[in-house]
């Protein structure tokens, strides 16, 4: 996957999604790099405003500054946008939420790839025909409740899940 020198400067850092809920305060240096940054740094293409704010609310997602993610989203129309508000309410554990903004995306076009991605990490998942939003929110809601889920597999599952969507939305958007 090659994406634009910006993106791939911001995203590959050791704590990326390691947890599931944000713990840890993300430099001001990279929020303000993202905050700036130029459609054409976002998506390699100048004429690509709406793909870009998406972009950028997921970088801002996958950085732990989910305020910000969450303010784009919202205002975003779109599947790619209600999928992502959802992921942003599922980390801030707001799963009822999650779940609503899931329904309200609906079944989108990278769940296939998503599903792929998911099985390799987790047996749960790889039972499904298709991804599951539902069930990997309900997975880190029984986390958060005690359960004895793996943190690391569903560390892994988000990574997988974000970068799945990063490259569908950067490529087709």
């Amino acid at each position: 996957m090659a994406f634009t020198d910006l993106i791939e400067r911001l995203l590959f850092h050791d704590e990326c999604l390691d947890t599931l809920k944000p713990t840890l305060v993300t430099p001001t240096e990279r929020l303000l790099t993202i905050r700036a940054a130029t459609v054409e740094q976002l998506t390699g293409q100048s004429e690509l405003a709406d793909r870009a704010e998406l972009v950028r609310a997921i970088l801002f997602y996958a950085n732990d500054a989910l305020s910000e993610a969450h303010a784009i989203v919202q205002q975003a129309p779109g599947g790619i946008a209600a999928y992502l508000h959802g992921i942003v309410h599922r980390r801030e554990e707001d799963f009822d939420n999650a779940r609503h903004w899931f329904r309200s995306a609906g079944e989108l076009p990278f769940f296939a790839a998503l599903q792929r991605a998911g099985a390799a990490h987790s047996e749960d998942v790889a039972k499904q025909t298709t991804w599951d939003p539902y069930l990997f929110a309900g997975l880190c809601e029984r986390h958060k409740y005690g359960a004895r889920s793996s943190l690391k597999v569903l560390a892994e599952l988000q990574k997988a899940e974000f970068r799945t969507l990063l490259d569908y939305t950067f490529r087709a958007g």
